[in-house]
């Protein structure tokens, strides 16, 4: 990267965690960014205690069990926003919600596979968010949730109503090939084969769990041919016909356009909405050479120029707003799933539009500014920040004098200063500088002297994490 050594670490912080606190900030300082961004890309390394202790009491995580869906989904929605504000492993956090999007599974507030979600994110996203693509790929094409969403389940080759094609179809289009300016390589036809070949990929429910089960009198055993040959099987009977929906899913995995769909969307995630094209090559190219690793893709993607000049190119969803706000606060959530403080975090993000596992459709929540940015998005984001920097939500607690510099600077000026470059990470434009101080109450050169941060930081607080600054990731 290039630039000043405070321009960099911003960068970086803002874009490989969920928001800068004091003390990843003296972390950086210590370590340099380029070895902050190694151990972040390494994350077992690095001791989560405090994480641990939160979740102790959250027995449903990862868990198939049917009993208690409602009760489960809260956990696991808070589980969510908890390992984002308080997690060690941030990019590791950032990456389980980029492949949450990617292999969305959209919890039906009706349905009775709810349950599912929970065991997905468990054994699909959490497992390989920084592993291998073709794990990953793997892991999603046998979750239930995944087969039951999009119906692969009940896909039978040998009945009259025949395959379904809707898991084929975003296997290729979102998952792998993908569509990228209008253009792609599969066809129709193409997406019909796979329908055959994954026919017979299905769920073993009971009373209590749902399990992966391959049904070889689902399956579809004659020839197939996928990409014009460059994929086929003579077809295969009985289970020896699943290895064929194993080595498509391989031979998928390592395509060179899975590599560049895939490229496009980390760059687009880490560097800008519109991904320079130069970029995405070249990462697409590392993505091939390491055997679908992910870990060397994202090394090459933050050492790369184009990220290093993205600042500004990026702004935050809800949800990542909102753990920006409480982290930079040095807000306390209180930890329970059924508490005050959990239920505050649900009411926000519902309100923003951005509640977690709730895109209707399979493409996930969108990742670029213009589906975000509105009036009435933004007036959710200002409500949230102003509340949260008054300590008016319930379960959710934040001490404003712990933001103050020490010794308090002597002119009101100085103090707007001082709190926009902690929670800004950038100096205010005049205008801005200007409105702070008249919600402040005080003129630049007046004293601080007998300031009540109950009250009169409050407002600037709140004024300055709504700030266009603030937004921006």
């Amino acid at each position: 990267m290039t630039g000043s050594p405070s321009a960099e670490a911003a960068l970086v912080l803002r874009r490989l965690t969920y928001g800068a606190t004091p003390v990843l900030q003296a972390e950086v300082a210590t370590l340099g960014v380029a070895a902050f961004i190694e151990q972040q890309l390494m994350p077992d390394a690095l001791d989560d205690g405090e994480l641990d202790g939160l979740l102790s009491g959250f027995a449903t995580l990862g868990a198939t069990n049917k009993a208690n869906v409602d009760k489960n989904l809260d956990e696991l929605r808070h589980a969510l926003a908890l390992r984002a504000l308080v997690s060690r492993r941030q990019l590791f956090e950032v990456m389980v919600d980029v492949w949450n999007n990617h292999f969305t599974v959209a919890l039906e507030e009706d349905g009775r596979w709810r349950h599912l979600k929970i065991s997905d994110e468990a054994e699909v996203a959490r497992a390989h968010a920084l592993g291998s693509f073709a794990d990953l790929l793997t892991a999603s094409a046998h979750s239930p949730a995944m087969l039951v969403y999009l119906d692969n389940y009940k896909s039978n080759a040998k009945s009259r109503s025949g395959i379904n094609e809707n898991y084929g179809r975003e296997l290729l289009e979102l998952h792998t090939l993908g569509i990228i300016d209008g253009q792609q390589v599969y066809t129709e036809e193409d997406v019909q084969g796979v329908g055959l070949v994954l026919s017979g990929w299905s769920v073993d429910t009971d009373d209590k769990v749902d399990t992966f089960r391959f049904r070889a009198d689902y399956h579809h055993t004659g020839p197939v041919s996928i990409l014009g040959g460059a994929w086929s099987t003579p077809g295969r009977a009985d289970d020896a016909g699943y290895q064929d929906g194993v080595d498509l899913i391989a031979f998928l995995a390592r395509h060179p356009s899975t590599a560049r769909h895939l490229a496009y969307k980390l760059v687009r995630h880490f560097v800008a909405d519109e991904p320079p094209p130069a970029l995405v090559a070249a990462a697409a190219e590392v993505y091939l050479a390491n055997d679908t690793a992910i870990v060397p893709v994202l090394r090459h993607i933050f050492a790369s120029a184009e990220f290093a000049a993205s600042t500004g190119m990026k702004v935050r969803k809800p949800f990542e707003h909102l753990l920006a706000v409480l982290r930079t606060l040095g807000s306390t959530v209180e930890a329970a799933a059924d508490s005050n403080g959990a239920g505050s975090v649900r009411s926000l993000l519902s309100a923003a539009g951005h509640t977690p596992y709730a895109w209707p459709n399979p493409d996930g929540y969108p990742d670029t500014a213009d589906a975000w940015v509105s009036s009435y998005g933004l007036l959710q984001r200002w409500n949230a920040a102003g509340r949260l920097a008054g300590n008016s939500i319930n379960g959710i607690r934040s001490d404003l004098a712990t933001l103050l510099p020490a010794p308090l600077p002597a002119t009101a000026g100085e103090l707007v200063d001082a709190l926009a470059g902690r929670l800004l990470d950038n100096p205010l434009a005049e205008a801005e500088r200007a409105a702070a101080l008249v919600v402040l109450g005080k003129a630049a050169g007046d004293t601080t002297t007998g300031l009540d941060p109950a009250n009169g930081l409050r407002s600037l607080v709140g004024v300055l994490l709504s700030s266009p600054s603030f937004q921006l990731r």
